[in-house]
């Protein structure tokens, strides 16, 4: 896990680029596949999070990347455990932008979902504003594809992927 607590990261590969942000690890064995991938990641992503709680997610790299998130799903599926989950992915081409998160979004959903009042908090029976904030996510997979649509269904499937987990209350 890698802590951040700015409002903006870069995410690239071994390219070492001026800007700050992260550098994805080396890999522990050599895949030639991975490595063609790896290649192709460059200058990567940049996070970044606005006054409104949204999290954009702007492609920096020459190659395709591929986003999932409850609040990009309009028709979400039964995951497990009765809750709702993401299959919905969408490709975002270099040089494009992406609202990965809106707060706003993922609050009505879960209101919805868990037909309770957010602004009450949690007894128990459901999430809080705080662990809505606490808990959101979205992943992302550089070059390759998953989904409905790919030959990869789930992400794990695909050679390089992140997963973002936001916390937006002890920033």
């Amino acid at each position: 896990m890698f802590r951040v607590s700015t409002d903006l990261i870069n995410i690239h590969s071994d390219c070492s680029p001026t800007d700050n942000g992260w550098t994805l690890p080396p890999m522990a064995t050599a895949c030639p596949n991975l490595s063609k991938i790896r290649s192709k990641i460059g200058l990567g992503v940049t996070i970044f999070h606005d006054e409104s709680n949204c999290v954009w997610l702007y492609n920096r790299s020459s190659s395709d990347i591929f986003v999932n998130s409850i609040t990009l799903n309009t028709l979400p599926s039964s995951g497990i455990n009765g809750t709702k989950k993401s299959n919905h992915v969408v490709k975002v081409q270099p040089g494009h932008l992406i609202k990965a998160y809106d707060y706003q979004m993922a609050l009505s959903i879960w209101s919805s979902q868990h037909s309770i009042d957010l602004e009450l908090g949690s007894d128990g029976n459901g999430p809080s504003r705080v662990n809505l904030l606490n808990n959101g996510s979205f992943s992302f997979s550089f070059v390759k594809g998953f989904g409905n649509h790919y030959q990869r269904r789930d992400i794990l499937e695909c050679p390089c992927w992140l997963e973002v987990i936001l916390d937006f209350v002890n920033k």
